[in-house]
């Protein structure tokens, strides 16, 4: 049942919502436009966040019933970079491993489903930290994504 729970949750990223069961991606609230196979890269790295997923990993989650080149993931993982590029101006979201894969390096926080304010129809809050979000492989959190994660899967 670890697949449904995973349906159901919303990664957190600096200012940015991934919202796995609606498919969407939000900054700042406001929803941000991105293509069915580069969602689903995304998902399989947020889920691994701080670890190396090999490229054949990304390409099962993306293309699961079917045989594509590497080319079309390298496609999805530029398609998210300037995504995240084009919104924050960090450039540290989804680091290239040479010759094993990618690994997404910002810090995330996991949630269990629908936050209230998206059920409710109201625009979910904005990061007003006064230093801004905390990006980069130095910040990552693995202790409280690990906790939730453990949450998620047993509910």
């Amino acid at each position: 049942m670890m697949q449904d729970s995973r349906q159901q949750a919303i990664y957190r990223c600096g200012q940015y919502r991934i919202d796995t069961l609606r498919r969407a991606i939000f900054f700042n609230g406001e929803r941000v436009p991105v293509t069915s196979k580069a969602f689903d890269v995304l998902v399989s790295l947020v889920e691994n966040a701080g670890t190396v997923v090999t490229k054949d990993a990304l390409l099962s989650a993306a293309w699961p019933d079917a045989i594509v080149e590497e080319n079309n993931l390298t496609q999805q993982i530029s398609i998210l970079r300037r995504l995240f590029d084009d919104h924050s101006g960090d450039r540290s979201f989804i680091a290239t491993v040479p010759g094993r894969g990618y690994c997404f390096a910002a810090q995330v926080l996991a949630e269990a489903g629908p936050s209230i304010e998206e059920e409710s129809g109201r625009r979910p809050p904005t990061n007003t930290d006064a230093e801004g979000p905390s990006y980069g492989r130095h910040s990552f959190d693995r202790a409280t994504l690990r906790g939730t994660a453990i949450a998620v899967a047993t509910c």
